[in-house]
């Protein structure tokens, strides 16, 4: 019998679960164990509110921790989206949104890469992270 599927591309997409693991995987390499960057992903709960217009099962965090610090762990980002659909998405700022009720919405790749990109760079992660650090060389 012939296939009737049809033809899938297995090449990686750059989809956010998989930009934020290249991204971690660089801090890992940059910070060479002060700090220890990892990704979190999950079945969303259902208990938050999310972008209008944005269905949502899925989330996948961005995390640093601290082994030096009792393994301190701190939540950066937080992306929510269809799992059977990347895009669009929503991208939360743990740092900034406290409330974790809004995000902004990517629609493509290079939306996420530019709003993750403002995120990781800004005021409130830049300070989380040196925080960490100073707070390392005294354990």
């Amino acid at each position: 019998m012939e296939s009737l599927w049809p033809k899938l591309d297995t090449i990686s997409q750059d989809v956010p679960v998989q930009i934020l693991k290249a991204q971690a995987e660089i801090f890992n390499r940059e910070m060479k164990g002060i700090l220890e960057c990892e990704v979190s992903s999950s079945e969303i709960q259902h208990t938050g509110v999310f972008v209008p217009g944005i269905d949502n099962d899925f989330t996948t965090k961005l995390i640093v921790s601290c082994p030096n610090l009792y393994d301190y762990n701190l939540v950066l980002v937080q992306v929510n989206n269809l799992i059977s659909k990347a895009y669009p998405c929503e991208i939360i700022n743990c740092l900034k949104d406290e409330s974790l009720s809004f995000g902004t919405k990517a629609d493509n790749a290079e939306e996420f890469k530019q709003i993750l990109s403002s995120i990781l760079k800004s005021e409130e992660v830049i300070t989380a992270l040196q925080n960490l650090i100073a707070q390392t060389r005294d354990m």
